[in-house]
């Protein structure tokens, strides 16, 4: 976090760093300092995207919103984890080749969808930490 000190009417402002890589919950508003230490896994993909995802291929693409897809309750959120496990095995269910996901970055506000995004390059703490994120590698 950060402030700006205006010369207009002396005004002082608290920013949240845009350039954070992890960002605390709402209503906490906090970047945080992380380390990452995750090891990609995704040779295999990377090996062979050329020639499963080339832009001759047929695609069928599944948007999601996290928030709202599956809950673990009425008022929790599944975890990154959790999630990666249903949602790969949804969509391989389907026969979808492809996943967008509704805004992931961090925003202040559950209603807004990720809308109202704060953190551009963390994505959003509400479903674990950005390592964990990292799960919906394709496999």
């Amino acid at each position: 976090m950060y402030k700006i000190h205006s010369h207009n009417n002396d005004i002082k402002t608290e920013k949240a760093d845009p350039f954070a890589r992890y960002c605390q919950h709402p209503p906490n508003t906090a970047s945080v300092v992380w380390n990452d230490a995750y090891k990609w896994k995704d040779k295999n993909w990377m090996d062979t995207r050329e020639a499963k995802n080339s832009l001759d291929k047929p695609y069928s693409v599944y948007e999601i919103h996290l928030g709202s897809w599956k809950r673990a309750n009425e008022d929790k959120f599944m975890s990154y984890i959790d999630l990666a496990e249903d949602l790969v095995k949804y969509l391989k269910e389907m026969n979808f080749t492809h996943v967008e996901f509704m805004p992931i970055m961090e925003y202040p506000y559950d209603p807004s969808w990720g809308y109202q995004l704060t953190g551009y390059f963390a994505p959003t703490s509400r479903f674990g930490k950005p390592e964990d994120f990292k799960l919906f590698q394709s496999g």
